[in-house]
Formats: C-alpha cells, sequence, structure tokens
C-alpha cells in the first residue's frame, strides 16, 4: 500500500505531495533529489530556553519545508529533551518540546520522519551528511562530510561560524579561526535570522557554491541595524551591548520595557508577513491594535516557507495563522479576507491615537503603491527574489517612499498590476547566480521577515524624538555578509508625487514644523 494522506480533501501519494509542495523549489526533481541526513545539534544550556527551542522548531522547519531532499529530521539534544517543557512560542500550547516537534514538521511534511538522538552518545553523527549545531556544543563522532554550521546571539546580533566541506579543499585562511560567537538573552527576530543563515548554508552546500575569493566564513550581523562585521573586535562590542548601535531597542524584560508597536497592519500574510507574524507574536512587544490583510487561501505549494502552516491549513484563509499566533500573544487582532485596496476606510480606522506602522509583504506593486499612498507614520516594506531579499523603512516625508522606489524603475502602469515573485519590487543582489529566478525558499522569506520586524522594532522603540529617514537593505540570504544598508533618496519621477510642496507642508507640521532632515536610520 502506497503511503497517502488527505491535503485539502485531497488524496494524496507522497510522489504528489511533493511534487506540489516543492514545485517551486531549485534542487532538481522534486523525487530525483538524494535524501541528506543533516542533524540539528542543540546544546544543553539552551535546551529550556525560548531562544535555544526557537531556533531549533524554526531550523527544523525551514529543512524539512526546503524539499523532498531534506524529510529526514535528525536532533541531536541532552537525553529526555523531546520530554522538556515547551518554551517557544510556536505551538505554545503544547505542553513538551517533542509534542511541538512533532506538530511542526508532520505539518509540513506527513511523510517524513523525526529522530531523536542522544548527545554524547558515539552514535550521535552516525549517518549524517552535515550538521547545524545551536550553540556551544561538539558532539561526539567523527566530522560530517559536508562540514556544519553554528550559530550564537546576544540582543539583536547573532554570529554565524561556517565550516564547509572538507573536499572543497579551501585555503587556511579562509576557514574561521578563534572563538567563536558567544550565546546569551537575544530577541526573537535575531533568533529566526540565525536560523535562516544556518539553512541558507545548508542550501548553499548542497548547491556546492563554493566560497568566492576574500569572502568570510564567520561573521556577526545586528538585524535591527541592518549591519554585517567581520573583526571579532568589533563583534566583541556588538555583542556586548545587543547591537550595533549603542542604544538598542529592549528585547526582553531585563533589558527594558515592551515597544509599543502602535497601531500596527500587517498587507500580507504569505511567505513573508506570515512569519513576519510568528516572530512578532514571541517578540517583547505590545501594541494598541493589530490588522492583518490578506485575501488568499492557503494552497499546499505555500507549505513551501509558511512556519506554523501545516497541512491541515490548506484550503483556510491565509490570514488565520497570522491572526491566531498574534491574538495568542496576548494583542487585539483582527483580519480582513480582502485586499488591501477593497477595504473601506472605516475598517482600516485608527483605534487609538497611536502612531500607524504597516509591514507589507504583498506581490504587486499598485497594492503596495495603495498603500503607501495612505501615508501611514512608518511603512516597512519586504520582498524576495530566490534567495535575495530587500527591506526597506520609509517613514512618512523623511527620504524615499515605495512611489520613488517604483517611479525609479520605469515600468508602466500595466507591469505594476502583474505579481511579482514573493513580493519582489527593489534591485536584490546575487540574481546573477540564479537558475531559477521565480524559486522561493524559506530560509529567504524567514530571513526577509526577521530583518523587516527588527526595523519596525527599532524605529518603534527608539521614541517619538528620534527621526528616522528611509533606508533599504539588500542582501542574498547564502551571501549575507555581502548585506548592504544605505539611505534611499527621493525620486523626481515619484509615482506619488511625495515632493510635491503640499506633502512637504503637511509633513513639516506633522513633525514639529522644522521641516529639517530627520537623522538617518542606517547612521551610527
Amino acid at each position: 500500500m502506497v503511503p497517502a494522506c488527505i491535503v485539502g480533501g485531497r488524496v494524496l501519494t507522497a510522489d504528489a505531495f511533493y511534487a506540489e509542495r516543492d514545485q517551486r523549489t531549485a534542487l532538481g526533481g522534486a523525487y530525483a533529489a538524494p535524501q541528506l541526513a543533516v542533524a540539528v545539534v542543540l546544546a544543553p544550556d539552551l535546551m529550556e530556553t525560548a531562544a535555544g527551542q526557537t531556533a531549533l522548531l524554526w531550523s527544523l522547519s525551514m529543512l524539512k519545508r526546503m524539499g523532498r531532499a531534506f524529510s529526514r529530521s535528525i536532533i541531536v539534544a541532552t537525553s529526555g529533551a523531546a520530554d522538556t517543557r515547551n518554551h517557544a512560542a510556536l505551538h505554545r500550547s503544547l505542553a513538551t518540546l517533542g509534542q511541538a516537534v512533532n506538530a511542526e514538521l508532520m505539518g509540513a511534511d506527513p511523510f517524513g520522519s523525526i529522530e531523536w538522538r542522544a548527545l554524547g552518545d558515539d552514535g550521535a553523527l552516525a549517518g549524517v551528511d552535515l550538521v547545524l549545531r545551536i550553540g556551544f556544543v561538539d558532539p561526539a563522532g567523527t566530522a560530517p562530510r559536508l562540514g556544519e554550521v553554528r550559530v550564537g546571539w546576544n540582543g539583536w546580533v547573532f554570529g554565524v561560524d561556517w565550516t564547509p566541506p572538507a573536499s572543497w579543499a579551501l585555503a587556511n585562511h579562509m576557514r574561521p579561526a578563534g572563538e567563536a560567537a558567544e550565546t546569551g538573552p537575544a530577541a526573537t527576530a535575531a533568533v529566526v535570522a540565525a536560523a535562516a543563515a544556518a539553512v541558507a548554508l545548508v542550501y548553499r552546500t548542497v548547491r556546492d557554491e563554493h566560497p568566492s575569493e576574500g569572502e568570510n566564513l564567520r561573521y556577526w550581523c545586528s538585524v535591527d541595524t541592518g549591519r554585517v562585521c567581520v573583526d571579532p573586535a568589533d563583534a566583541s562590542v556588538w555583542m556586548r551591548q545587543g547591537s550595533s548601535h549603542p542604544g538598542p531597542a529592549p528585547w526582553d524584560a531585563e533589558a527594558g520595557p515592551q515597544v509599543n508597536l502602535g497601531e500596527l497592519v500587517l498587507v500580507s500574510a504569505g511567505g513573508i508577513g506570515g512569519n513576519a507574524a510568528q516572530v512578532l507574536a514571541a517578540s517583547w512587544i505590545t501594541c494598541a491594535s493589530a490588522t492583518v490583510v490578506e485575501p488568499d487561501i492557503i494552497e499546499l505549494s505555500n507549505l513551501n516557507r509558511l512556519i506554523r502552516v501545516g497541512v491541515g491549513a490548506v484550503g483556510q484563509p491565509k490570514a488565520a495563522p497570522a491572526v491566531t499566533a498574534l491574538a495568542e500573544a496576548g494583542l487585539r487582532t483582527r483580519g480582513y479576507a480582502a485586499r488591501y485596496e477593497d477595504l473601506a476606510a472605516a475598517d482600516l480606522a485608527p483605534t487609538s491615537a497611536e502612531p500607524r506602522r504597516l509591514l507589507v509583504g504583498v506581490d504587486q506593486v499598485a497594492s503596495r503603491l495603495q498603500v503607501q499612498a495612505d501615508w501611514p507614520d512608518l511603512l516597512v516594506n519586504a520582498g524576495t527574489s530566490g534567495t535575495s531579499w530587500t527591506v526597506s523603512l520609509h517613514p512618512r516625508g523623511s527620504g524615499a517612499c515605495l512611489g520613488c522606489i517604483h517611479g525609479a524603475a520605469t515600468q508602466t502602469y500595466a507591469a505594476s498590476r502583474r505579481a511579482l515573485a514573493c513580493g519582489a519590487g527593489m534591485p536584490v543582489v546575487g540574481e546573477e547566480q540564479m537558475t531559477q529566478p521565480e524559486a522561493s525558499f524559506p530560509f529567504a522569506s524567514v530571513m526577509a521577515a526577521a530583518f523587516q520586524v527588527a526595523a519596525l522594532i527599532r524605529t518603534a522603540g527608539a521614541g517619538p524624538h528620534v527621526r528616522f529617514t528611509a533606508d533599504a537593505r539588500v542582501a542574498n540570504s547564502v551571501r549575507l555578509p555581502f548585506l548592504s544598508t544605505g539611505p534611499r533618496e527621493r525620486e523626481p519621477h515619484c509615482l506619488l508625487l511625495c515632493s510635491h510642496p503640499a506633502l512637504a507642508a503637511l509633513w513639516a507640521e506633522a513633525v514639529g514644523g522644522s521641516g529639517a532632515a530627520h537623522p538617518s536610520a542606517h547612521a551610527e
């Protein structure tokens, strides 16, 4: 008898399931790719922490959703780890870590396998091709043939150490040396971004994409500011203060009070918006209200990149998992199964005098322009294209708006109505290396969501007297050390005419009548 499962009322065999779920992967044929044994190893000191369990769950889930080749999940942790209390926000209603792992992974792939192995056993790494280490941990056994990736974090900063396969015969000066990144209390966005960065390097290793000359295999990234460093001395400062900036937003109770996001609106609950909602639900934040706007339903192919969404959700409104996650976090949440531009003004009327901040991840330029044309206090846009992603910050009246971004592209209005790949729409790096430009990857969507949330919390946490200007963070997930962050200036061909004197006067009045340029969001 061929194993089968019911998805959206249809009975699917394993072959049919993977063919449909993984139709946009770039790892070759859905059934022809050889299965890989990737072990995720969790350090004992992180076993009963929210950060450690969050990194474990997100790493396992992204790997599971990356294609049939990753259907085998191997977890190496202290004996009895599956029975420890569940501290992660994913599946927060479940009592144990093992229950949360089963719910997440069986939902992502009902045909896959899950193995728990005891840390320290001689056979812990038997048959393993590649290791993803979370925290300081050194499992017994020989080095895997495809190398390993290790991550650590503190505050808004995460560190990555990549040891590629020995068969690549890299020069010794390219390999990581010295002490690796430490691990401490951290923002959920940093932990999730670290997991995405590690999974991206797993993908890159499988694709046999060797490092280029001068590329660093160890780096640190401050997700709130969008900066990367490779100097251990600078990284030590960043890790100590929890950010590349000396005054970061609080990430937990010890770091300071919860950050108030005001009137929060998520426009899209897809690969970016849906994952952003999950990150927000586990973050040290509060808000006056949260609104999720998403017209589509969940399709099987969406499971490729929607964390916490399983086969049982296929056919349901795509907004539902995001609304559920935010509501479970105690936020007053409402959802609309409609396009943003189709909602009446009353539907989106503010519920308080708090600033309105929007996270946008829609896949049509025209929809983005409609959102921007309502001129929220802050709009944080995100999109992906293959393994690359972009996150741009657009405070009202300060620097480029989305009309500037798309006006500079000189595309026709008809082109603005066409759907884009996963919300792409701003130039991204690394596209020349992609064999399938329209492919989607869980690590790219998750990383974009994590950086989007981090940018939002940083601006909201800075207080009303600190002003930011528009900027953009652009990166290729598999080559994150080359991440670039810089200001975006207004364009004379802005589609929304944001430089019109009438709007300028209105915004000058809103910020106190000075009309002066605001300090840059990316400035240190």
